[in-house]
C-alpha cells in the first residue's frame, strides 16, 4: 500500500486500516516491519527510501519521527557497508552518509559515529572497536580520558 506510485489518500487508508490516527509509535512499527522484511530476505529490494518519503509526505506532523527513522536507516546502511568492507576509511563513510541522506531527502538526519557504532554492535553483533579508525570513536574516548587525567593532575598540584 505504501509503495504504490500514487500515494494520494495514503493517510486515510492507513488510518482506516489501523482504526485510529497514526502516532509516532505506529509509524515506527510500520517502518521496522518493512526494514525487517528486507533484512531477513522476504523482499528482494530495499524500498525504505520510498517508504520514508511516503510517510513524511502523508504525515507532515510526524516530521521528527521521519527524521529519526531516516537517521536510523542511514546508520544501518553505513554500518552494513563498513562490515561488508565496502567502506574502509572515514572519508568514504562520511560520503556514504551524505549520499544516503540526500537520497532520502533528509540531509540533516545524519547519524554520528557513536550512533553507527551502537548499530554495529546491536544490529549486527560485531564489536565496534574493530572499526574504530573508520568511526573515530576511540579517539574521542581517549581524548576524554586525557582531559580527565589533566584535570586530575591540576587538582593534585594544589
Amino acid at each position: 500500500m505504501i509503495l504504490r506510485e500514487d500515494n494520494d489518500g495514503l493517510r486515510d487508508k492507513l488510518i482506516q486500516l489501523f482504526g485510529s490516527p497514526l502516532d509516532s509509535s505506529t509509524i515506527s512499527k510500520i517502518f521496522r516491519v518493512e526494514l525487517l522484511r528486507y533484512y531477513y530476505g522476504f523482499k528482494d529490494r530495499d524500498d525504505m527510501p520510498k517508504i520514508i518519503e511516503a510517510i513524511s509526505k502523508s504525515f507532515p506532523e510526524e516530521e521528527k519521527t521521519s527524521k529519526r527513522l531516516s537517521k536510523f536507516y542511514i546508520a544501518v546502511k553505513v554500518a552494513e557497508a563498513i562490515i561488508k568492507g565496502e567502506v574502509r576509511d572515514w572519508a568514504t563513510k562520511e560520503a556514504l552518509k551524505q549520499a544516503i541522506a540526500v537520497k532520502l531527502g533528509s540531509p540533516r538526519a545524519l547519524p554520528d559515529d557513536n550512533y553507527i557504532s551502537k548499530i554495529i554492535q546491536t544490529v549486527f553483533g560485531v564489536k565496534a572497536s574493530k572499526y574504530s579508525k573508520i568511526l573515530r570513536i576511540e579517539a574521542k574516548e581517549e581524548n576524554k580520558k586525557g582531559e580527565k587525567a589533566r584535570d586530575n593532575e591540576r587538582i593534585n598540584k594544589y
